[in-house]
């Protein structure tokens, strides 16, 4: 196709678009991976790149742009056991990463007393490695490893609290699930650590004498001075196999996977500073888990935190609104003002809608099913087995069976020419080597600044046909540019 077809294919697009349509607009094929995808992330300082996680122990980088995969993987870790629900099950860069080369894994590692991928318990371990620039192979020390009773409810998301208060940025959040001991989830006081959300000091070392515990306990952890495990962040959860921080509010989201009744997604407060209990294994969701009382007794006697949304399992519940293995999303904070403040999550088997959204102030007041904004053609993917964000916000879906998407937004900020959700002196750039208009100038000149998360559409008012023509042609310039590399 040549240039100037390309580039009224786009402005054409754009053009269809009104205030009132203003939001998610479908999605974006990228590749398919060559394992199971569990995990994906861009390290901050590369944009161009996300990186994967697959089960089987490789991260591998795929150039968003060209939807092709890096020939070496970044990192293959060893030893990892994907029996079970195991595997590598999340990674986190460092936020200082472009400084210090840090990067976290959470897996699931044979022990060395049985087989690798032979259905039998393992451990799970956060893992740190450290990149040579050099280009030697990445220095590699164990933060933590915790046995795991069975090969089931392992959790698997680490992360770091991108809203984190000065001097907590290196704090590092995991979560673990139950390992199918449900009780373990209400112990808080006999080191087990399963059923948990933990936060730890990778950089530190308060156990020089356990080679399984090699990190220090922040001093603002909710657990100190008293007879609990200082490490744990919140408690009483099954399986919170998908999670993430609200990179604007800090509150961290919980899909927590449910066992016979409900799937729940659970929410930490960033003003609560965590310590919350989220009730497994007596509550199950809004209800009692087993049918005997025990969440109305758990409740009686200590302060249990009810999921900010939960769904029933189907047959039960409204076809479009059920399932039985909750994959947690992310809060959306990218460029498209429209979509701020939607918490964008789904599940994995569910027999209908597999994909919904819902307000991150009125949770169970604006639950929609997501699939007519993200398959307009009801060409549905599958369900996720993951989300991830960019550095720009944009959001990406991970499926077991049809690849790696991102979804599609249609509106920004005016005057955020290059589309990244921060209207600054890189649009100017944009706007003069496009030959942009007054009318272009002025708007970035009146938002410049602003953000999509802070921005507010004025009443009335379509955007300008110049206005479209220059974020066209400044897409397409952006696509170009990656296919000639």
């Amino acid at each position: 196709m040549h240039l100037k077809n390309h580039l009224a294919a786009a402005v054409s697009a754009l053009l269809i678009v009104s205030p009132a349509a203003a939001g998610i607009s479908g999605v974006t094929y990228l590749a398919f991976p060559d394992s199971e995808p569990l995990a994906a992330a861009h390290a901050p300082n590369d944009p161009t790149t996300l990186y994967v996680a697959h089960r089987n122990g490789v991260i591998r980088g795929l150039d968003v742009a060209a939807g092709t995969w890096d020939v070496d993987p970044l990192l293959e870790v060893a030893g990892v056991d994907a029996s079970g629900e195991g595997g590598l099950l999340g990674f986190a860069f460092h936020p200082d990463f472009a400084t210090n080369q840090k990067l976290y894994v959470h897996a699931t590692i044979d022990p060395g007393d049985a087989m690798p991928g032979v259905l039998d318990p393992f451990n799970t371990q956060v893992l740190e490695y450290t990149f040579d620039p050099g280009g030697a192979a990445p220095a590699v020390r164990t933060i933590l490893s915790v046995p795991q009773p069975t090969a089931f409810h392992n959790g698997g998301w680490i992360g770091f609290n991108p809203a984190a208060s000065a001097g907590e940025e290196g704090l590092l959040y995991l979560t673990i699930g139950d390992g199918d001991t449900p009780a373990s989830a209400q112990s808080i006081t006999s080191g087990d650590l399963l059923g948990k959300v933990l936060r730890i000091d990778p950089t530190g070392d308060e156990y020089p004498a356990d080679a399984d515990r090699n990190y220090a306990i922040p001093s603002t952890n909710p657990f100190i001075g008293g007879n609990e495990d200082g490490e744990i962040y919140a408690y009483g959860l099954r399986n919170p196999f998908r999670a993430s921080i609200d990179r604007l509010t800090g509150d961290l989201w919980i899909g927590d996977v449910g066992d016979d009744t409900r799937e729940e997604v659970d929410v930490i407060r960033a003003a609560t500073g965590g310590g919350e209990n989220f009730g497994w294994d007596a509550c199950e969701g809004l209800t009692d888990s087993d049918g005997s009382g025990g969440c109305a007794v758990l409740k009686a006697s200590t302060t249990v935190t009810d999921p900010v949304y939960d769904y029933m399992r189907p047959g039960v519940g409204p076809v479009d609104f059920t399932g039985v293995s909750v994959i947690g999303g992310v809060v959306y904070r990218g460029p498209d003002p429209a979509v701020q403040g939607r918490y964008l999550f789904g599940d994995i088997f569910a027999p209908g809608a597999s994909y919904w959204s819902l307000d991150a102030d009125d949770p169970v007041g604006s639950i929609a099913n997501l699939e007519p904004e993200l398959f307009p053609d009801d060409n549905s993917i599958g369900g996720p087995v993951a989300f991830a964000e960019d550095l720009d916000g944009n959001v990406y879906i991970l499926t077991r069976f049809s690849g790696i998407y991102r979804i599609d937004t249609d509106a920004v900020v005016p005057g955020d020419f290059n589309a990244d959700g921060v209207v600054d002196a890189a649009d100017y750039t944009v706007w003069r080597d496009g030959l942009g208009s007054p009318a272009e100038y002025a708007a970035w000149q009146a938002n410049y600044g602003a953000t999509a998360v802070t921005w507010t559409a004025p009443s009335q008012g379509v955007p300008e046909p110049t206005t479209v023509l220059l974020a066209g042609a400044a897409l397409l310039g952006l696509q170009l540019t990656a296919r000639q590399r």
